[in-house]
């Protein structure tokens, strides 16, 4: 996924609390094309100006919610991969109003 596409997704997320949508920001930055990543706890805590406690209680709530999918891995930092749902517009019906010649 493009970097654009994945902002736009994080920004249009209802019911998500600001330091959810910090650290998703974060993990977007750091994603590859294909939604992986690995930064560490610290490194997101540091970018984020949030605590890494925070940070690994966002990232639980973060998987339990669906939006992220995380992947230990052996002596190092875990994979992330974001789960991101499609931004869906709701367009309200046009009102056309006819226009006047003088």
């Amino acid at each position: 996924m493009k970097p654009l596409d994945r902002i736009k997704r994080i920004y249009a997320l209802r019911g998500v609390g600001a330091s959810a949508k910090s650290v998703l920001h974060c993990l977007a930055y750091h994603a590859d094309t294909r939604d992986k990543c690995f930064p560490s706890v610290p490194l997101i805590a540091r970018e984020t100006a949030l605590s890494t406690r925070t940070v690994r209680r966002v990232l639980i709530g973060l998987s339990k919610a669906g939006l992220l999918a995380v992947l230990p891995r052996d002596h190092r930092s875990n994979l992330y991969i974001l789960a991101l749902p499609p931004v869906t517009v709701s367009v309200p019906p046009a009102t056309v109003s006819p226009i006047t010649v003088q």
